[in-house]
C-alpha cells in the first residue's frame, strides 16, 4: 500500500497540475456552449481577477481525490524526513509563477519562515537524492516551509485561496512541524497536509490541526516533552 509520503508528494506535484486542469475544464465547458468559441479568450487567472475585484477560491485539496492527511500517530511520527519544533517569524503569500506560463497567477502559495527551537527528528541524511538534485536544506533558522493557499492583495483587492487549517498557522506562534523534503520544488512541506502541523500552546500542551478526531485526541493527551520522549 502506498505510504503517506507518496500521497504528500503527489499532492505537492498537483499544485500546478490541478490549477491547469481546472482552467482547461472551464475553457472546454465554455467552448461547448459558444458557437464562436474559436476566438474565445482564455479564462482570467486568479491574479487577473483580483486586479478587478475581491475573489476567493477553494484550496487545491477540494479538487484532489487524494486524502493525504495522517490518521495514525505512529505513521506520522515514523514517516516524515524531519520533525522540528519552531516558531514562525515571517509569513509570505504570493502568486506562484514557477510553473508553465499557462499556470502563472492561478495558484497562491504561502512560505513560512521558521525559527528552529529544537530538531526532534532528522532523517534527511538518509534520503536517496538523485544526481544533480538539490539535497535537503539544513534544519536550522531560517527554515523555509511552503504550503498551497493564502491571501494576496492586488490593486486594492483581496485574492484568497483557502486551505484547511490555514487560519490556525500564525506568525509569532510555536508549532511542531512534520516535514518532507522535495528536491524538485527545493522546499520542505507539511507531511500529510494540515495533519503535519501541531500547535504548541503557552503551557507546552499540544493541539493537532488534523481532521481526524483520533489524531486530535492523541495530541490532547501530550505535552511537548511527552512527544519528544516518544520520538526518541
Amino acid at each position: 500500500m502506498k505510504t503517506k509520503f507518496i500521497y504528500s508528494l503527489i499532492g505537492l506535484t498537483l499544485v500546478s497540475m490541478v490549477a491547469a486542469g481546472i482552467t482547461v475544464a472551464r475553457g472546454a465547458r465554455s467552448h461547448s456552449g459558444t458557437s464562436s468559441a474559436a476566438g474565445q479568450e482564455r479564462p482570467k487567472s486568479l491574479r487577473e481577477q483580483a486586479m478587478e475585484r475581491d475573489v476567493e477560491v477553494p484550496g487545491l485539496e477540494d479538487y484532489s481525490e487524494v486524502d493525504s492527511e495522517y490518521t495514525s500517530f505512529e505513521q506520522l511520527a515514523k514517516e516524515p524526513n524531519a520533525i522540528v519544533y519552531g516558531k514562525i517569524i515571517e509569513t509570505n503569500s504570493y502568486f506562484d509563477d514557477s510553473g508553465l506560463p499557462f499556470e502563472h497567477g492561478r495558484i497562491i502559495m504561502t512560505q513560512y519562515t521558521v525559527e528552529v527551537l529544537r530538531v526532534l527528528k532528522d532523517r534527511t541524511q538518509q534520503m536517496m537524492i538523485a544526481p544533480k538534485m538539490l539535497p535537503p536544506a539544513p534544519l536550522a533558522t531560517p527554515l523555509k516551509i511552503k504550503r498551497s493557499g493564502g491571501v494576496v492583495y492586488v490593486n486594492g483587492h483581496r485574492a484568497s485561496m483557502k486551505e484547511k487549517g490555514s487560519e490556525s498557522i500564525n506568525t509569532g506562534s510555536e508549532y511542531v512541524f512534520f516535514l518532507f523534503w522535495s528536491s524538485n520544488y527545493k522546499t520542505y512541506y507539511l507531511a500529510g497536509g494540515i495533519s503535519g502541523v501541531v500547535v504548541v500552546n503557552f503551557d507546552l500542551s499540544l493541539q493537532s490541526l488534523a481532521s481526524s478526531e483520533d489524531m486530535r485526541s492523541k495530541f490532547r493527551t501530550l505535552k511537548l516533552q511527552d512527544l519528544i520522549n516518544q520520538l526518541k
